[in-house]
């Protein structure tokens, strides 16, 4: 129960934060102030808690990328939205390869020789 709480907080998390990037995404500074805190969020957070916050962001993401009623994009085809997606794929591949690895902190704390 408690790791299902986890995802659906995270994933809420992922969504909000992919959502704020992707409209400031066509600012040098911003954009990269937004990547960087969803590294670091990815990096911070373990297990189900990755897993949420990255499907959360491609959740934001993709959402942006279909197009609106006017037949307009709100990532475009510029080196800012290829940059957006680049890194929004690297961080969904890079949450679930460390999450699949099943790092935990309570592995990462563990001597080596330690009895489990």
């Amino acid at each position: 129960m408690r790791t299902v709480a986890a995802l659906v907080a995270t994933l809420c998390v992922g969504v909000v934060s992919g959502a704020a990037t992707v409209l400031v995404h066509t600012s040098g500074w911003p954009m990269a102030l937004g990547l960087a805190a969803a590294l670091t969020a990815v990096l911070w957070l373990r297990g189900a808690g990755q897993v949420g916050f990255a499907l959360g962001w491609a959740v934001a993401l993709g959402r942006a990328s279909t197009p609106r009623p006017e037949g307009d994009y709100l990532v475009s085809a510029d080196a800012p939205g290829w940059t957006l997606l680049a890194c929004s794929l690297a961080l969904v591949v890079g949450a679930l390869v460390a999450a699949a690895r099943g790092q935990g902190r309570a592995r990462d704390l563990r001597l080596r020789g330690a009895p489990s």
